[in-house]
């Protein structure tokens, strides 16, 4: 009975190096900081707030409370979605925020 179990066994811790997490984006592949007045939207963001939508090629203002900062979503049409958490001034944010990014329609139907 042990020995049947040891193929099993094997298999298994062999197949446990293999459950690795992917590394976080890097920031630079997630779009940039901008001045706020750059914006062509503004989103406020409350506490009961989990995601936004955005379009890519877009910079959004985004406003918490009395803080304010801009992000320019122009990363590769890959990233569909970046937590604000990340991207955003430290304590700007005391919630996980998803923005998901809808494909830039400049570069819409054209080959990759």
């Amino acid at each position: 009975m042990q020995a049947r179990l040891i193929p099993f066994l094997f298999a298994a811790v062999l197949s446990a190096g293999c459950a690795t997490t992917f590394p976080p984006q890097p920031l630079k592949l997630l779009g940039m900081a901008a001045p706020p007045e750059a914006a062509i939207k503004t989103i406020v963001l409350t506490p009961e707030t989990a995601h936004v939508n955005v379009t890519g090629g877009e910079v959004i203002r985004f406003v918490a409370g009395n803080k304010t900062f801009a992000w320019s979503f122009d990363g590769p049409l890959q990233v569909s979605r970046v937590d604000l958490m990340r991207v955003a001034p430290p304590g700007f944010l005391d919630h996980p925020v998803i923005a998901y990014i809808a494909p830039n329609p400049m570069y819409l139907g054209r080959d990759e």
